[in-house]
Order: C-alpha cells, then structure tokens, then sequence
C-alpha cells in the first residue's frame, strides 16, 4: 500500500528505485516514534541584565517628567481659565442673539395675530434671560389675549401678575 494516505508523504515512497523483474523485495521501512522529549521549565533571569541601571532610568525619566508637570502647571491653569472665560462669553453672546431674535419674533408674531407662537417664543426667552423687563411685558400681553380665548392661560396670567 503507497501513495497518499492524508498525511503527507512518505520519504522512503519517493526515494524507491524502481525494482528489477523477478527479484526478492527487501523489507518496508516502518514508522519510528518520535523520541520522548521530557523537559523542565524553570525561571532562571537573565545573565546580561543590567538591573540598577533599569531602574535608574526609570527613575530619572519619572523624575523628569514630574520637574516638567512642575514647571507647565501654572502655564496650563491659566490656559484653561482664559480658555473658560471664552467659551463663556461665547455663550453669552449666542444667548443674547437668541433673545434678541426671539423678542422680534415674537412681537412680530402679535402683530400678524398668531399668539400661539408668540407665546412659545416667548416661554424660550424667559428661559434664557428670567427677569428682563421687556419679555415680562409681552408676556403679560400674550397672556391676557390667549386668557379670553382659553382659561388655562388665564392661570399663568395669574402667576406673572402676582410676580410684580
């Protein structure tokens, strides 16, 4: 039996000459086992490490970085404090632009008669700025328009007239 059996072939199976008519055939080589390799793991450390001088740069490179945190701390509090500062009044500004958009719209929408929307408007800039005086006043007129059309105005109207 020769040829392919699954698991690669056999080196005695491409060395084989070919063989001469009416000879004896001398034997198959067979399978030899694999030599039993038994060994021990242990952890043995290096002979070439250099341990004190690991950790002599290890503490250097800590060190420096420390000596560098020292130095670019106050350097980094106050970048992040300016960096606050504008972010907030950033904020302020878009907060105003809104308010202010938000008023003109609003009494734009008064005059044109659509107080619904008016009254949103006007809920999301009392959000923004609480105790303006100008908002307070359209709110009050929003309020005493939709009040005829509906009484759970009229109830809000009661909390912004007993407010002043």
């Amino acid at each position: 039996m020769a040829g392919y059996m699954g698991f690669g072939m056999q080196s005695w199976l491409y060395k084989k000459k070919p063989r001469k008519p009416f000879t004896k055939r001398g034997k198959l080589p067979s399978y030899t086992a694999l030599p039993k390799y038994s060994r021990e793991f242990t952890i043995k450390p290096k002979s070439k490490e250099n341990n004190k001088l690991i950790g002599a740069i290890t503490i250097g490179i800590i060190l420096c970085f420390i000596c560098l945190g020292f130095i670019y701390e106050e350097k980094f509090t106050n970048y992040s404090n300016e960096y606050s500062k504008s972010i907030e009044a950033f904020n302020k500004k878009k907060d105003h632009e809104a308010y202010i958009y938000l008023i003109s719209k609003a009494t734009e929408e008064l005059k044109r008669g659509q107080t619904l929307k008016a009254y949103d408007k006007l809920k999301i800039a009392e959000t923004i700025y609480p105790n303006d005086y100008q908002q307070k006043h359209l709110m009050k007129e929003t309020l005493s328009i939709l009040c005829t059309k509906d009484k759970n105005y009229c109830i809000d109207l009661d909390k912004y007239l007993s407010e002043n």
